[in-house]
C-alpha cells in the first residue's frame, strides 16, 4: 500500500497517475487500469480540519454543506472502495453530513451513474428537485440517480453502495430511468434483497484482503447480481432479451458456486434466481444451449482442470466427486464425448506437456 495514515492505495504513478494523497481525481487521470484498492480515513487529519478534508477528499457527485460548529470541531469518518472501469462499490462511516447536487453541478461534471446501497446504521433523507422526499433506515436500500438534482442528509452512519452506469441500469430495467425512490422500495419488496445485501456485505468484508483480480472478479459478480435484481422489479412493462442476458449470466455465476454439489439441478437453481423454469430455459436458448447442459459443461470444465493440477494419487472418482458427478462411468462418458479423451488420457498429456487434438 501506498499513500499516508488518512489515504492509502494500492498503485502506483507508474501504473496509474492519480494519486489520491496529492490531489482530486479528474477526467486527465482516466479510469482505474485494473481492479484498484482506495481507503480514506479522518485519521492522522487534525480535528478543525477533519471535515473539510472529508468533503474534499470524499464527495465526487455532490457539494456537501459547510461544517457546523460541531462538525468543525470534532468529525470522524472512514471509508473504502473498489474502482473498475465498469463499477464501483464503497464501504464506509462517518459522522453526519449533508449536501446536494445541483443542476449546474450535473453540467459540469456530466456524471450520470446509479448508485445503489444499503443503510446499514443511521438514516439517510433526501429531496428531490420536484419536492418529493423520502428516508431510508437500517437494513433499506437508496438509490441516488447522479442525472437528477437533490438533497442529501446523514446523521452519525455506516452503509454499503454500488456505483453502475446509467446504461447498464437502464438496459437491465428495459425502460428509461424511473424515480430513484420507486427502485429503492420495489427492491425492498423483491425476493433477492436478501441475496444482494449479502452480496454487499462479502464485498465490503473482503474488499481489502484480496488481489486485484479476485477483487474485479467479485466485484463483476456483484454488478451483475444487482443488474439482474434491478431487471427483475416489474418496472418495465415485458422481459425481454437484455433481461434474460442479466439472467444467464446471473445464472451462470450461481452454477459456477454450486457445481461441486451432486444434488444441484434446475430446480435448485430456479429457486435461487426466484424465475419460472420457461423464463430460465428461454434464457438458455438465446446462448444456444439447455440449463443441464450448462451445468454439466461446468461442471466438466472444472473436471478437468483438477485432473490437471492434482498428483496421480487423487483418484479419478474423487476429481468426480468433487465436481458433482457421484457416478464414475457416467463421469467418464460425458468428459469424452466433451473433450474427445478419457479422464486418464487428459492428465497424462497434462503431465507430458503434450498438445490437445
Amino acid at each position: 500500500m501506498r499513500g499516508t495514515s488518512s489515504v492509502r492505495y494500492d498503485w502506483t504513478p507508474d501504473v496509474w497517475s492519480w494519486e489520491p494523497d496529492n490531489e482530486r481525481w479528474s477526467p486527465a487521470h482516466g479510469p482505474a487500469p485494473f481492479p484498484t484498492f482506495l481507503e480514506v480515513s479522518t485519521d492522522g487529519v487534525s480535528a478543525h480540519e477533519a471535515y473539510d478534508f472529508w468533503r474534499e477528499a470524499v464527495f465526487y457527485n455532490f457539494d456537501a454543506d459547510r461544517p457546523s460548529q460541531e462538525q468543525h470541531s470534532s468529525f470522524c469518518g472512514l471509508g473504502r472502495v473498489v474502482l473498475t472501469r465498469e463499477a464501483e462499490f464503497y464501504s464506509y462511516r462517518s459522522d453526519a453530513v449533508s449536501g446536494g447536487r445541483e443542476k449546474t453541478h450535473i453540467e459540469a461534471d456530466g456524471r450520470t451513474d446509479v448508485e445503489l446501497g444499503v443503510v446499514l446504521s443511521g438514516h439517510r433523507r433526501y429531496r428531490l428537485d420536484d419536492d418529493s422526499s423520502g428516508q431510508a433506515g437500517p437494513g433499506a436500500f437508496f438509490v441516488f440517480d447522479e442525472a437528477r438534482p437533490c438533497r442529501v442528509a446523514w446523521d452519525a452512519h455506516s452503509g454499503m453502495h454500488l456505483s453502475l452506469r446509467r446504461e447498464a441500469v437502464e438496459a437491465a430495467l428495459g425502460c428509461p430511468m424511473p424515480s430513484s425512490g420507486s427502485i429503492a422500495d420495489a427492491l425492498g419488496r423483491s425476493r433477492l434483497a436478501p441475496v444482494l445485501k449479502s452480496q454487499f456485505a462479502l464485498i465490503s468484508k473482503h474488499m481489502d484482503r484480496l488481489d486485484p483480480g479476485m477483487r474485479g472478479f467479485l466485484l463483476h459478480q456483484t454488478a451483475e447480481l444487482a443488474l439482474y435484481a434491478i431487471g427483475r422489479l416489474g418496472l418495465a412493462k415485458s422481459v425481454g432479451e437484455r433481461e434474460r442476458a442479466a439472467l444467464f449470466a446471473a445464472a451462470q455465476r450461481i452454477i459456477e458456486t454450486h457445481y461441486g454439489n451432486p444434488a444441484f439441478g434446475v430446480a435448485m437453481l430456479v429457486q435461487a434466481l426466484g424465475c419460472s423454469r420457461a423464463t430460465l430455459y428461454r434464457a438458455f436458448a438465446d446462448h444456444g444451449m439447455t440449463v443441464v447442459d450448462a451445468i454439466r459443461n461446468i461442471r466438466l470444465t472444472h473436471a478437468r482442470r483438477m485432473l490437471e493440477v492434482t498428483d496421480n494419487h487423487v483418484l479419478i472418482a474423487n476429481v468426480a466427486l468433487r465436481c458433482g458427478f457421484e457416478d464414475p462411468p457416467n463421469f467418464n462418458r460425458a468428459f469424452r464425448r466433451r473433450f474427445g479423451m478419457s479422464p486418464s488420457e487428459a492428465r497424462h498429456r497434462a503431465r507430458d506437456r503434450l498438445p490437445d487434438s
